[in-house]
């Protein structure tokens, strides 16, 4: 029995098909990256994206950029210092504020004896009512702006007790106050990364209970009483707070936040696949960790620079506030605390609150707004 094999024609059919029309596919000239559409994505550029989405954290973040401007701004425009008075005359101080176009509740009364009356009857500006024969016999009535000397005198907020222009002196005052902020928050940076670091490299051992203790112990006492112990241990005089001890003891306080924080990272990334990459090459454990693995949370570590910034600006002003802290070395607290000492109107006290109100809660919002932008699960579970 024999088989015969049919010869089967390839080209049955396609003779008639026009290859003119048809061109040759270049399967080995294209590569992937010529098929994506749109340019490849980042980490950084997914985390600003995800941090405009947020419309409440623009707003805060626009008041805060506004408050820096002003700090940057007024200080190096206004013609007024904040060591100087605006004029050298008694009325210069605690004057009430003063509008373009008018004053508001400018006006003082007094009442003068004889002897006062005699002094100042003929000066100008001044209204002066008889009042009756006993006792003080006039009244005073003044706006200490129809002065010549405080003719050309424009405080927008008034002054204060030592005739400092208050508009001028809150602004310099919330500077300093950040400035103190931003050191403290990137100094406990700094040392709870490193502290956290060393902690998360020995997990599970001992170098890492006896860090671990230490922190528990410490924050196991109230930030105000701790705060107030290492202030007066730091202090020069035993007594009060200046500004050299304050910032110590905010920084002995506010890193272990940040090492905690960083502990806990780098125990979940230890036995990620490029930390085992990098170990197999024979990296060592401390280019492991400052190489690789604290640039991966370092988004978290700026949320929590972030974070330090408004606890600090409000544990320097409440101190301040309690008297427990110099009240020479100019901030928001000592604004604050001046502004409250003034009861006849409000503008001193007013005005630097709004500040510390505008600062504090504007960082942190844009804090908590950040810490979902850095973590994409936040913005899956939407």
């Amino acid at each position: 029995m024999t088989s015969s094999k049919k010869s089967i024609d390839v080209n049955h059919g396609l003779e008639h098909i026009d290859t003119s029309k048809f061109k040759f596919a270049k399967s080995f000239g294209d590569t992937r990256l010529d098929q994506i559409v749109g340019k490849p994505s980042t980490y950084l550029k997914d985390v600003v994206k995800r941090f405009i989405k947020n419309p409440w954290a623009m707003i805060f973040l626009a008041l805060f950029i506004i408050i820096v401007l002003f700090i940057i701004i007024v200080p190096l425009t206004s013609k007024y210092k904040v060591d100087t008075a605006v004029s050298s005359i008694s009325w210069a101080f605690n004057l009430r504020p003063r509008w373009p176009g008018g004053v508001i509740n400018g006006y003082y009364e007094k009442l003068l004896n004889n002897t006062e009356y005699e002094k100042i009857k003929d000066t100008p500006g001044f209204i002066i009512e008889y009042l009756g024969r006993f006792g003080p016999q006039h009244r005073l009535i003044i706006n200490p702006y129809a002065l010549n000397e405080l003719k050309d005198v424009y405080p927008l907020f008034g002054t204060d007790a030592r005739g400092i222009d208050i508009w001028t002196k809150t602004w310099v005052a919330a500077g300093n106050s950040l400035l103190v902020a931003v050191g403290v928050a990137l100094v406990s940076i700094i040392i709870g990364a490193v502290y956290g670091s060393i902690s998360g490299a020995f997990a599970g051992r001992w170098p890492d209970t006896i860090l671990m203790r230490i922190i528990e112990i410490l924050s196991g006492i109230p930030t105000i009483l701790w705060l107030l112990l290492l202030g007066i241990i730091f202090s020069t005089d035993g007594s009060s707070l200046n500004l050299q001890a304050l910032f110590t003891a905010l920084i002995s306080i506010m890193w272990m936040g940040p090492a905690s924080l960083t502990r806990m990272y780098i125990m979940k990334s230890k036995d990620a696949e490029y930390v085992q990459a990098v170990r197999t090459l024979g990296g060592s454990q401390a280019r492991i960790i400052f190489v690789h693995m604290l640039p991966n949370i370092s988004g978290r570590l700026l949320v929590r620079f972030v974070h330090i910034i408004p606890s600090v600006i409000f544990f320097e002003s409440t101190l301040v506030y309690l008297g427990l802290k110099d009240s020479t070395e100019l901030g928001l607290g000592t604004a604050i605390n001046d502004g409250n000492s003034i009861t006849e109107y409000i503008a001193p006290l007013l005005l630097p609150a709004l500040i510390l109100v505008g600062l504090t809660l504007s960082a942190q919002i844009v804090a908590n707004a950040l810490n979902d932008a850095v973590d994409p699960r936040v913005d899956a579970r939407k």
